[in-house]
């Protein structure tokens, strides 16, 4: 299921996944705005699955181990939610202060530079070939073979850079206050 058409459908989803809720609830909660409608007046099941980590309490699990078995998977799901709010604040806030960005701008970002700097090595390779080929002494019969060899190169330094992989980047104001 992507999506869910009205208030009583993600009612009906969150009695089946656990939650003791009200339909009244659910409805008011859309008023207040903290259930959104996305694309289509539909609420998708992201924006319900935060709804439910944001403002209803988590299921009471049954738990084979009995009631304090159920009382003790009550408080860690409750104190999981607890973390992931306050993980979702602290980095709203750090978006605003400007320390964290979008991982989408870096990789626009560091495929611009790629770009350019693929584009100033090759043409560096064509433009100073003859230079490199008189500064060895070698023949300038070679120089489109030198070009071919140096843009090679270039291209396999292009295709280790290029491998998806996370980057960590260190926090300057840091270093500055400590």
């Amino acid at each position: 299921m992507t999506d869910f058409r009205s208030a009583k459908k993600v009612h009906e989803h969150l009695e089946s996944q656990g939650y003791d809720v009200a339909l009244r609830t659910v409805q008011l909660h859309v008023k207040q705005g903290k259930l959104v409608r996305g694309e289509g007046r539909r609420f998708s099941v992201e924006a319900v699955r935060q709804y439910a980590g944001s403002y209803l309490t988590a299921p009471a699990l049954i738990a084979q181990t009995g009631e304090a078995g159920s009382k003790e998977e009550y408080q860690r799901e409750r104190a999981r939610r607890e973390k992931w709010v306050a993980d979702q604040e602290e980095m709203k806030a750090k978006k605003l202060r400007g320390s964290l960005i979008e991982r989408a701008d870096v990789d626009r970002r560091i495929g611009q530079a790629a770009a350019i700097f693929k584009s100033s090595a090759s043409q560096f390779f064509i433009e100073r070939a003859p230079d490199i080929v008189h500064m060895v002494g070698g023949d300038s019969s070679r120089v489109p073979v030198l070009i071919e060899y140096l843009q090679d190169s270039v291209m396999e330094w292009c295709r280790v850079f290029a491998k998806d992989r996370d980057l960590e980047v260190e926090d300057a104001t840091e270093d500055v206050a400590a």
